[in-house]
């Protein structure tokens, strides 16, 4: 309402109680509403629990207002029907939608649908490209623990805090047990290792496939890529990649030559 002049000069009615009271075709003019409280069939014009159908608010300041159980049909909050509502020239920062029916909903003359699809295609796309990365990541390691005499596969250079090829393939094979079973959770869900040795390079072949073959498994199962999922995914390829990266440190100042599909060798 503007505020240029002070309409409210005539009838006072502060502190008055309306109860029971028909006002059908009443009309407020110029009339300062503030702290009312409406209990009543206000048809065509409404607030609490009440009928606004129809109704027309221009020039209203609703800033911290409350909905809830409303019907704004064709004109809405929580449980609430805003089909074809159409709102123009909006600031929606922070807002936050769940659970909603976006059925025919338009941005910017956009299906929010198609918004939707166009996003799952593109974080579809990146994800099948960090998977592939994983993949030839497992391949690799793979690949460099089949390409090691027993010798060099325990073996520690003479440096600090070092570690031998089967103390990393301990960790790699722990990781992606244990980022399998988080990814089907949707979150972190601890780390367990079932490699029992970290010097039998025969049950290190064994379980770097095994483990790879459960990493496949629990992709498959997943439906819903979460945020939350989409995270581990990348947490395991930096993890693996890491990984890979130290077993070429350690193996080129051992003297040993690298498989081709090493990507950094």
């Amino acid at each position: 309402m503007s505020e240029n002049h002070n309409p409210f000069q005539d009838t006072k009615f502060k502190g008055f109680e309306f109860s029971k009271s028909d006002m059908t075709g009443a009309k407020f003019n110029a009339v300062d509403l503030t702290d009312s409280s409406y209990w009543a069939v206000l048809k065509n014009a409404q607030f609490t629990d009440c009928d606004l159908e129809s109704c027309v608010f221009n020039d209203a300041n609703l800033a911290g207002s409350r909905y809830e159980n409303i019907n704004l049909s064709h004109a809405s909050f929580h449980n609430i029907n805003m089909s074809s509502v159409s709102f123009s020239g909006l600031n929606l920062a922070n807002t936050e939608i769940n659970d909603a029916n976006l059925e025919g909903m338009k941005i910017n003359g956009v299906l929010v649908t198609d918004l939707f699809e166009a996003y799952e295609k593109k974080a579809s796309s990146m994800r099948d490209m960090v998977l592939n990365n994983i993949r030839a990541r497992f391949s690799s390691v793979l690949d460099i623990v089949n390409s090691l005499t027993p010798e060099s596969y325990t073996a520690y250079l003479n440096v600090a805090k070092n570690k031998s090829v089967g103390d990393h393939i301990w960790c790699i094979v722990g990781a992606r047990e244990s980022y399998s079973k988080s990814l089907i959770e949707g979150q972190w869900a601890g780390f367990s290792c079932s490699l029992n040795s970290t010097e039998n390079q025969s049950e290190a072949v064994e379980k770097l496939t095994a483990s790879a073959a459960v990493f496949e498994k629990a992709i498959s199962d997943i439906d819903d890529w979460t945020s939350e999922r989409e995270a581990l995914l990348l947490s395991l390829l930096e993890h693996e990649t890491t990984h890979e990266g130290q077993l070429i440190r350690h193996l080129l100042a051992l003297g040993e030559s690298l498989p081709s599909s090493v990507k950094w060798a």
